[in-house]
């Protein structure tokens, strides 16, 4: 049986556009969009990377326990259209982020937004996931 050229190169084709559409991970499968949470910290470490900027918090607690917190945002792309740049905020800073929490009860968010120490607040959202969500 020979499969003819056009129906070859339709199958790869879809293969190639439909690849990035299953390999972004579900936001509502691991976080907790019913429940926000503010926490505020001090920046220990950014990684400015795809798909997600990834930032990290040493948060104290009530007693002054410290914990370190794992927080993601948007892609440096959306990030930059909101006004947040790569050197925005540094490591030592003081932060507040809202975020929605990890479903398996780990220090692990997505952040809405972000606070900085002099007031300044960014929606650092993944912007699709924030259309859906107003629907």
């Amino acid at each position: 049986m020979r499969i003819a050229p056009t129906a070859t190169l339709f199958v790869l084709l879809s293969f190639t556009v439909a690849r990035p559409l299953v390999a972004h991970h579900s936001v509502r499968a691991t976080f907790d969009d019913s429940k926000m949470v503010k926490i505020t910290g001090v920046v220990t470490r950014i990684d400015w990377t795809n798909p997600h900027v990834v930032f990290y918090l040493n948060v104290k607690d009530n007693i002054g326990a410290a914990s370190s917190w794992i927080l993601q945002m948007s892609a440096p792309h959306s990030l930059a259209a909101s006004g947040v740049e790569k050197d925005f905020f540094k490591i030592g800073d003081a932060v507040s982020a809202d975020i929605w929490v990890a479903k398996n009860g780990s220090k692990y968010g997505n952040t809405r937004t972000l606070t900085l120490s002099s007031g300044q607040s960014f929606d650092v959202s993944d912007k699709l996931w924030s259309e859906i969500t107003k629907k």
